[in-house]
């Protein structure tokens, strides 16, 4: 604009003195437009930085807000297991010395298909841990490349568990379908036995029925016996490790 006036004034204030004045407001001009377009462009990048800064932040509480749900969820798995658990000795659901009436039975039925139910929930967590919290980082929309290094971080940080663990999950759920036969056949055949507090023990109206009684109590003692020494290999296996963390390198 400045050069332009100066063109227009070139008549009036002479060609030398214009000359210098159009010169000048064009440099300015130019000038001008260099800062403009610099300023433009400085503003630009430090939009796409600061978006840039945003996304990351914005894909970091994602993720965390998705481990936070991945957490929660096998936390309160591992406490319905524990309480479930506990239900099966208080009171004991397999002495049925106080055993009064099929409610009773029907009732420890339920308590053991709680259990049932608790530790297969555990055995799926624990055998799909990683394909579980695949699923919850898509289900909080982390970008592609943001789940693929969580799950990296996830998979090197949370090893698989080892055929102990893995076996003693399986076994808990048998422990608990071996249980659930042995009280449903009490509860299907009320009324053909007793429990007798002299010897301690049930009598049957029928040897087919005492005979029956006494395979399941066997499968039990059989299931019973395999946690008992799979669970004593996980303690050595636990304790093993434990030392070999804690012997200097």
């Amino acid at each position: 604009m400045l050069g332009i006036v100066a063109l227009s004034r070139r008549k009036t204030e002479g060609r030398a003195g214009v000359t210098g004045r159009v010169f000048f407001g064009l440099t300015l001009n130019v000038l001008l437009l260099s800062v403009t377009i610099w300023g433009t462009a400085i503003a630009a990048k430090t939009n796409r930085d600061n978006a840039k800064v945003a996304g990351e932040a914005l894909q970091k509480r994602l993720a965390a807000h998705a481990d936070h749900v991945f957490a929660a969820y096998g936390l309160d798995l591992k406490r319905k297991y524990e309480v479930a658990g506990a239900s099966l000795t208080n009171p004991p659901v397999m002495d049925v010395s106080n055993v009064k009436s099929r409610e009773d039975l029907q009732a420890r039925e339920q308590v053991i298909s709680d259990y049932i139910t608790a530790s297969k929930n555990m055995q799926e967590f624990s055998a799909n841990s990683a394909q579980i919290y695949r699923q919850e980082l898509l289900a909080q929309k982390v970008a592609p490349e943001t789940l693929e290094e969580y799950l990296k971080k996830f998979n090197q940080e949370v090893k698989d568990p080892d055929s102990t663990f893995a076996a003693l999950r399986m076994v808990d759920v048998q422990l608990g379908e071996t249980m659930l036969k042995l009280i449903a056949f009490l509860d299907t055949n009320w009324g053909k036995w007793h429990f007798s507090a002299e010897e301690n023990r049930l009598r049957f109206s029928g040897t087919n029925l005492a005979s029956d009684y006494s395979r399941l109590s066997h499968d039990l003692r059989v299931v019973s016996l395999e946690m008992q020494q799979l669970q004593a290999e996980g303690e050595k296996s636990r304790g093993s490790s434990q030392t070999a963390h804690e012997q200097p390198h």
